[in-house]
């Protein structure tokens, strides 16, 4: 949503979410993949292993978490940095 105070343009209004919620949820959607990817990586080596279609299911689904995460992170910090009154996302984890 777009807030217009005093006929200007203020930015987009955001849910409570702080940033340092955002940044460790995309940090931990990161951390899934980096763990699924591992496991797919080695189930691949040992090719006379099964299961590996799981693995691939399971990284498709931590790779658009990750997208998901990191979108919503990026919406949060475009919609912050539009408004010069609220506090940088930068200052803000900094802060935290």
């Amino acid at each position: 949503m777009i807030v217009i105070t005093g006929g200007r343009l203020r930015g987009f209004v955001n849910d409570d979410t702080s940033w340092l919620t955002r940044f460790r949820d995309y940090e931990a959607a990161l951390d899934e993949l980096q763990c699924v990817s591992r496991a797919l990586n080695a189930v691949i080596m040992d090719r006379g292993s099964q299961g590996y279609q799981k693995l691939l299911d399971a990284e498709a689904v931590a790779r658009e978490h990750v997208v998901r995460t990191r979108t919503r992170l990026m919406d949060l910090y475009r919609g912050r940095i539009m408004d010069p009154e609220t506090t940088s996302p930068v200052s803000a984890l900094a802060a935290s």
